[in-house]
């Protein structure tokens, strides 16, 4: 079996480079990677991502010695989607020639119109197998579907999801999206991982100061706002540092002028998030619970919050699997007042019981969530 990998990544070095998006990348080519590893090499990794015309595409790597190849767009909205579909399919084409006696498998991250109307199309002719992996929800408020734009925005949207009707699969955090996206398919049910390498040497390091942090995307729906109000309530022994970029970038910063018990620290480097985190006691993730947003995600950031040996508080959205509440401390809501109160019973609580939540939470990742275990599950899916 050849697998062909499409997503929107880049190599975390370009991204670095381009200030972009790390979690995505992060997840992208760490799942790529294991496919890659246990189909020993036998992947193709193809990325949508728009770069500046400033960077050679010629010779990128998606990781050390894997080609990064990349479908061009076109300069305008319609026009960039026209020339993405052509070029995925030119893509596709010629890597099915380059392997004409195997089976293919393309799978593609959230199935956008262009890849996958240009993958349905050549499904046949091909004989290519197609599965997608919904790991965005499309409902937040960055989809427009206003004025002109607006209603080209959705009529290609709902284009992507009538190509999916075509696919072999679906492979997402919870059987829901089926019926959100109301499409009928094979589903396999996965969860975010990471890397083997990552938890050795990981343990348990809690002490009694009230330190906490929240790293991430500074956006409506991770409930930045609500985190702010909550620290608001709470006195100035109750510490609270920000990191990351986003749309509430500047209404945090104006926010940490009115309440000096909470800083901004701007963005930080991937290489840094386990040094960043191990300087707190507890980590916070107070993702807003709404089905069009819960089905489809599962904030990264929550394992590498667990690994850095650290509390977690976090909304109990539906993506958290249930054995996650035998280790992490959860709210059923991110009201303010339930936030503030969950940090105060948290940091009340006994160091030692505090630590031995944080030691389960390394270990059932350990034994439950690496990529590797996750990719060993899409291949049997794939090959059933």
């Amino acid at each position: 079996m050849h697998y062909i990998y499409i997503s929107g990544a880049i190599s975390e070095l370009l991204s670095d480079a381009l200030s972009w998006s790390v979690a995505g990348n992060k997840f992208s080519i760490n799942m790529a990677r294991a496919l890659d590893e246990l189909s020993c090499g036998n992947l193709s990794f193809v990325s949508t991502a728009a770069l500046p015309d400033s960077i050679d595409q010629s010779s990128l790597e998606i990781w050390k010695g894997k080609p990064l190849l990349i479908a061009k767009r076109g300069k305008h909205f319609l026009l960039s989607e026209l020339k993405l579909r052509a070029s995925i399919k030119k893509i596709l084409r010629k890597i099915r020639l380059s392997n004409p006696e195997e089976d293919v498998a393309v799978i593609i991250e959230n199935s956008p119109f262009a890849v996958a109307t240009a993958a349905a199309s050549l499904k046949r002719r091909l004989n290519l197998r197609l599965y997608s992996i919904t790991i965005d929800t499309p409902f937040t408020r960055a989809f427009n579907d206003k004025g002109l734009l607006g209603k080209i925005n959705k009529l290609l949207f709902k284009s992507g999801i009538k190509a999916m009707q075509k696919f072999d699969g679906l492979i997402s955090f919870t059987e829901n999206v089926k019926k959100d996206l109301q499409i009928d398919i094979p589903f396999c049910q996965f969860a975010i991982g990471c890397n083997e390498e990552d938890i050795a040497g990981c343990k348990p390091n809690i002490t009694s100061e009230r330190t906490a942090v929240y790293a991430g995307t500074l956006i409506y729906y991770n409930g930045i706002k609500e985190l702010i109000e909550a620290y608001a309530l709470l006195g100035d022994e109750y510490k609270l540092d920000i990191y990351g970029y986003g749309p509430l970038e500047d209404f945090v910063k104006e926010a940490v002028k009115k309440h000096s018990n909470i800083s901004f620290c701007g963005r930080f480097s991937p290489c840094d998030t386990m040094g960043i985190l191990s300087k707190y006691n507890l980590l916070i993730n107070p993702r807003i619970l709404d089905s069009s947003i819960e089905n489809f995600t599962f904030p990264s950031k929550l394992i590498d919050y667990i690994l850095a040996g650290k509390n977690v508080l976090s909304s109990e959205f539906k993506t958290l699997p249930k054995e996650y509440k035998d280790f992490i401390y959860t709210i059923d809501n991110v009201d303010p007042h339930l936030i503030s109160g969950a940090i105060i019973q948290i940091f009340a609580d006994d160091v030692s019981a505090r630590e031995a939540r944080a030691e389960a939470a390394i270990e059932y990742i350990k034994e439950n969530q690496t990529y590797k275990k996750q990719s060993e599950s899409i291949i049997r899916f794939i090959n059933q």
